[in-house]
């Protein structure tokens, strides 16, 4: 269809233009083409649109990093790590800044797990695709509570939602080394500038020791079983942006 266009008359009010009528069809049909087009030509990224309520479930998001990383029966991401447990005492000004159940008391008991970025459980611990690193600490008091911290090695996430993330997994394990150029990451990462720089500027660490973890997720767990936030800053870590991580094991 070839754009209409809404006769406006000679003066205002002369009789001689399109009646209002008509020209909102005209205005409806015009822009209902245009959507069309803007449709088919996103078509081949299949990219998801920026929506606030995810279109995919869950376990379809778990299934593209099984696609991504292999199906090697172990968590879908982080599958390579170690737990630690030890003993946490807070700064004993914490409490005059923040409830967090975790810095109100004199100490609690920690279960700290280190991991790799990967989907692989026997992924090198300097292979690129171990990046970024996770760090994951439950602090536990008595009576059965207690508040979890999930982090990882980098300021930021390559994308803001599941959807986004779910693609970013698909494209990864579109493109092996025999998938033509460009692959579907190339394209993905083309539309996807921050996703570019999370995975262009990662850096294999010397150690656990030496490095920081910026972006962090904090939940606290009672006895009711879902979580409830905990807004924390300049303590044990800096919340920067949030991260996507299960309850530890």
């Amino acid at each position: 269809m070839a754009k209409q266009t809404i006769n406006i008359g000679s003066a205002a009010n002369d009789g001689t233009g399109t009646n209002l009528r008509a020209g909102g069809t005209m205005i409806n049909e015009n822009f209902t083409e245009v959507y069309a087009g803007v449709a088919a030509a996103a078509e081949p990224f299949n990219w998801s649109p920026q929506v606030d309520d995810p279109i995919h479930t869950p376990a379809e998001l778990v299934e593209s990093m099984h696609s991504a990383f292999g199906y090697n029966h172990c968590r879908a991401v982080h599958a390579k790590g170690i737990i630690l447990q030890g003993e946490f005492t807070p700064d004993t000004h914490a409490k005059e800044i923040t409830k967090a159940p975790h810095l109100q008391g004199p100490g609690s008991k920690v279960t700290v797990r280190f991991s790799d970025f990967s989907g692989v459980p026997t992924i090198p611990d300097n292979d690129l695709m171990a990046n970024p690193r996770g760090m994951a600490i439950r602090f536990e008091f008595p009576g059965g509570a207690s508040t979890d911290v999930a982090a990882h090695s980098f300021n930021g996430f390559p994308v803001s939602n599941t959807d986004d993330l779910r693609e970013l997994m698909l494209a990864i394990a579109a493109s092996g080394p025999c998938a033509a150029t460009p692959t579907a990451l190339d394209r993905f990462l083309e539309f996807h500038p921050t996703a570019r720089a999370f995975l262009a500027t990662q850096e294999t660490p010397a150690s656990f020791a030496s490095i920081s973890f910026p972006a962090t997720e904090f939940r606290s767990l009672s006895d009711n079983p879902l979580y409830k936030g905990l807004m924390i800053s300049g303590l044990i870590l800096v919340p920067a942006t949030p991260i996507i991580a299960s309850r530890l094991p």
